[in-house]
């Protein structure tokens, strides 16, 4: 990995060891106090309109919404500024040039680029929601508030879903080797998901979670194993015991996973929801969100728009 990387996502490097370290700046100063992340790809346009609005239906109108554009076409960008500029939601566009970077961190099919939009939101703002545009999100201001709380308090992180599956089951045996970890010590820790998570700019964050999770991600033996795949006809969840390999590997939610279990020692009740009844957002397909926004557009209800999980 080349640290010139690591020295653009604003960590520092000692350029005579190549030793690395979180940044040196100060973590609550000149910032925004709050943010919703999120992100939107060629063709995603309705997924994140909808998303947007969602957004405004649950959060407080006065929050901000920070969208980084990873590849609109001109006329969908102007039309998604268009709805920005309509919704009771602060929403902005971000045009952030991540070609400085390896090529393979844009590979759409692995989503490499997350950790990297993390890292660079913190830099603007003290606290985030990072949240994908197929995200629809339930319950009211006030539990997200109390989330936003407990990150900022106690975690640094919080991830909104905690699967039923464990780590081990969705991560590649020589990712552990990577982190010098046994994947044995992960057999009983569930996974928790990238779809929805609080981060809090620390000390903590930056140095046990940022830091290893970026540096495995800018290290393609460490994110794409040899014999790593994330083709779902590959996945076979239903071994026994459940926390044998599928087959199927996460990328960049396994690094995070293995980093937040190494730094909150194996106890994943530490950094994600788990006194919440019922699910806090639902996933919907960019198919239904495009059939969605056109019968909105038609002035048509529909019955069917309903959620729909993937796990």
């Amino acid at each position: 990995m080349d640290p010139k990387y690591l020295s653009l996502l604003g960590f520092a490097v000692d350029s005579a060891s190549t030793t690395t370290r979180g940044a040196s700046h100060h973590y609550n100063v000149s910032k925004q106090n709050f943010s919703v992340i999120s992100y939107v790809q060629g063709g995603q346009l309705a997924a994140s309109i909808l998303h947007l609005q969602n957004l405004a239906s649950v959060m407080l109108p006065s929050e901000n919404l920070v969208i980084y554009n990873l590849g609109l076409s001109e006329t969908d960008l102007q039309t998604l500024s268009m709805f920005c500029n309509s919704s009771t939601i602060k929403c902005s566009i971000m045009q952030h040039d991540f070609s400085q970077y390896p090529s393979y961190i844009m590979d759409d099919k692995l989503h490499l680029f997350r950790p990297l939009i993390i890292k660079h939101a913190l830099s603007k703002f003290k606290t985030i929601l990072f949240t994908a545009n197929h995200v629809r999100f339930r319950g009211t201001t006030k539990v997200f508030n109390d989330l936003r709380k407990k990150t900022e308090d106690q975690s640094h992180v919080q991830s909104l879903e905690i699967k039923k599956l464990p780590i081990t089951s969705s991560t590649h045996p020589r990712m552990f080797d990577y982190f010098d970890s046994d994947a044995d010590s992960f057999l009983f820790v569930r996974q928790v998901t990238l779809d929805a998570v609080y981060f809090h700019h620390s000390k903590f964050l930056d140095d046990n979670i940022l830091l290893p999770w970026i540096k495995c991600v800018l290290t393609p033996q460490c994110i794409q194993p040899i014999g790593a795949s994330s083709n779902t006809n590959h996945c076979k969840f239903n071994k026994k015991p459940q926390y044998r390999y599928s087959g199927c590997h996460g990328y960049d939610e396994s690094a995070f996973n293995v980093v937040c279990g190494l730094a909150f020692n194996f106890n994943e009740a530490k950094y994600s929801v788990t006194d919440f009844e019922g699910a806090l957002f639902y996933k919907e397909k960019l198919d239904d969100s495009i059939r969605i926004l056109e019968n909105r557009r038609k002035n048509i209800s529909e019955t069917s728009e309903h959620p729909y999980s993937s796990d």
